[in-house]
C-alpha cells in the first residue's frame, strides 16, 4: 500500500454522500488502497418489498453489465445470501475472512458462485465486513482479492480498518441527504404549484438554486 493512496481514498469516499454516482470512484480508490480486485457494497433497506442496493467498483460494474454478469445475478448470486447473513451477526468494523463463514476452504472454493467468479473475474480470497450496528439498516462490504493471492495481506486488513469509519459515515450521511433532498424537492414542487418563485444566489449574483416558477419569471 502506497502512502498517497491512503490519503486519497478517504477524500474520495465522502463524495458519494451527496452523489450516489460517485460510489464507483470511491470504491475504486479503496480497492487501490487495499490492493483488491473487486469490491461490492451492500445496502439493505428495511422492509420485505425493498430491493437491496449494491455499489460496485469498476471491475464489478463492468462484470454485472456483461452477459456473464446477468447470468451470475439470475443464477448464482443467491448463493451469497448466507455470507451476508453471517456478516450481519458479526461485530461492526471487524474484517472477516470468507474461510470463517462456515464451509471449509476447499468446499467454499468449489461452490458454484465462487468457481464462476474465479473463472470470469480471477477472484480468489475474500474479506467481508459489517459497516454499522443499526437495528434497521444493514450495510456490509465484500472485498475480493486476486486468485493468485493465497491469503489476504495483513497490510490490506489494516488499511481496511482505517477506511471503514469513513465508509460507515458516508453511507449514513447519504441516507440523511436523500431524505433532505426529497423534502427539498417537495418544497420546490409546492411553490411551483402556487406560482411562487424561489431562488438562492451567491454574493456574485450567480443563482445556485431556483425552482421552475423562478425560471419562468426570469425568462
Amino acid at each position: 500500500m502506497r502512502d498517497h493512496e491512503s490519503y486519497f481514498a478517504p477524500t474520495e469516499i465522502y463524495h458519494p454522500a451527496v452523489n450516489l454516482g460517485r460510489w464507483r470512484h470511491a470504491l475504486d480508490s479503496v480497492s487501490q488502497a487495499v490492493e483488491a480486485r473487486a469490491i461490492a457494497l451492500l445496502i439493505r433497506r428495511p422492509g420485505e418489498a425493498s430491493k437491496d442496493l449494491q455499489m460496485l467498483n469498476s471491475t464489478c460494474l463492468k462484470f454485472v453489465r456483461s452477459p456473464w454478469g446477468v447470468y451470475y445475478d439470475l443464477r448464482l448470486s443467491r448463493l451469497q445470501n448466507p455470507d451476508w447473513e453471517f456478516l450481519s451477526k458479526q461485530p461492526t468494523h471487524q474484517p472477516t475472512l470468507d474461510t470463517l463463514i462456515g464451509p471449509p476452504p476447499a468446499v467454499l472454493g468449489k461452490r458454484a458462485d465462487y468457481a464462476f467468479l474465479r473463472k470470469r473475474l480471477k477472484i480468489g480470497t475474500r474479506l467481508g465486513v459489517k459497516l454499522n450496528s443499526d437495528k434497521v439498516w444493514f450495510d456490509a462490504m465484500s472485498i475480493a482479492f486476486t486468485e493468485s493471492a493465497s491469503h489476504v495481506p495483513w497490510s490490506a486488513i489494516e488499511e481496511t480498518k482505517f477506511l471503514l469509519p469513513h465508509l460507515s459515515k458516508d453511507v449514513e450521511k447519504g441516507r440523511t441527504f436523500v431524505q433532505l433532498k426529497s423534502r427539498y424537492s417537495a418544497v420546490l414542487t409546492a411553490l411551483n404549484r402556487v406560482k411562487v418563485g424561489l431562488a438562492i444566489a451567491l454574493p456574485s449574483g450567480d443563482i445556485i438554486v431556483e425552482n421552475d416558477e423562478t425560471k419562468r419569471i426570469l425568462a
